[in-house]
């Protein structure tokens, strides 16, 4: 259904035609030396659906950002810098139309730091990012997502993540 499209009152739009947000709140766990081994994050995603360009009624395009905080050593002690990786991603649902389901999904798009954060080899401003995640649906509303976000040195500046996220 094309944006502004009339429909029947008493019946509501195909889940299909319509536009999923995804919010999320979880843990980051750094793979550089920072000063703390778990960051709290939450997420905002986006998804529209891609069905009607990809022919593939399992498969979305969906674009994310999440916001964390590292806490990294500076010349006068240490500061809690933002990080928010900015990712397009492709997420494939495993089981075909069922309200509960396995995905996984690849992304690119870039981190984006306050400050430098020398522990994950970050430099201010923006770098690109990568990611790959596994998650599970609960149900239409509720979902369980992993998550490993990186960039050029994987050993330095990668995040796993765990989160628990709702829909509408």
């Amino acid at each position: 259904m094309s944006a502004g499209a009339e429909y029947d009152r008493e019946t509501p739009p195909d889940p299909e035609d319509t536009n999923l947000w995804n919010i999320r709140t979880g843990a980051l766990f750094p793979s550089g030396a920072t000063l703390d081994d778990t960051e709290f994050s939450v997420g905002i995603e986006y998804e529209p659906r891609a069905n009607r360009s990809t022919g593939n009624p399992d498969g979305h395009l969906t674009f994310s950002a999440d916001w964390t905080r590292i806490t990294t050593r500076t010349a006068t002690g240490e500061d809690d810098v933002t990080l928010i990786p900015i990712l397009v991603n492709w997420k494939q649902r495993l089981a075909a139309r069922q309200e509960r389901a396995w995905y996984y999904g690849l992304g690119a798009g870039i981190y984006w730091a306050e400050d430098p954060i020398p522990e994950m080899d970050l430099t201010e401003d923006a770098s690109f990012a990568w990611q790959v995640m596994l998650g599970y649906r609960l149900n239409p509303d509720t979902f369980v997502e992993g998550r490993f976000i990186a960039s050029d040195e994987v050993s330095d500046d990668a995040l796993f993540g765990l989160a628990v996220g709702y829909s509408f």
